[in-house]
């Protein structure tokens, strides 16, 4: 009996407004899917948190970065030097990886993984985002020994050991 019952009414919108409803809504949804940025902070306290600094730290400029290789590539990422921020590029149907979206021109570690048979191919290399449109990587075999040097080098300040 007390329950309130909410309608709306698709005929209270003009055919104008429900067009640029429409249209606002498809271009929300291209953007969201579009981007393959991942944010991931270490929080060790209670209180405010001030995660937009991240965002804001560095201005974002339109990027097409492709990344080729000498051999196919399962997996290509960006990991930003300035802040704690990891891209994951979307493979193309020729095998290439694309980062398509708006990303701060800094300095970033493209990390590409990939396999031959039962072999780990691995790339790491430092590139300026921003500085060319195609960075070309060569997979190379790699151990699981490698793999975790790196990622721990990645966790002590994003630098790699050789």
């Amino acid at each position: 009996k007390n329950q309130r019952k909410t309608t709306f009414r698709e005929d209270r919108l003009t055919v104008e407004e429900r067009a640029e409803l429409q249209a606002f809504y498809e271009k929300l949804k291209t953007e969201e899917t579009k981007s393959n940025t991942m944010y991931s902070f270490s929080i060790r306290g209670t209180g405010w948190h001030n995660i937009d600094y991240y965002y804001k730290k560095v201005p974002l400029q339109p990027t097409q970065l492709t990344i080729t290789a000498n051999e196919t590539i399962e997996k290509s990422i960006l990991i930003l030097k300035d802040v704690p921020v990891v891209v994951y590029g979307t493979k193309q149907q020729d095998g290439s990886f694309v980062f398509d979206q708006n990303l701060p021109h800094t300095k970033a570690y493209l990390v590409s993984i990939g396999f031959k048979g039962e072999q780990i191919l691995l790339s790491k290399k430092e590139i300026t985002i921003g500085q060319n449109k195609t960075e070309t990587i060569t997979l190379e075999s790699s151990t699981k020994q490698k793999m975790e040097q790196m990622l721990h080098d990645i966790e002590q300040g994003f630098d790699f050991a050789n």
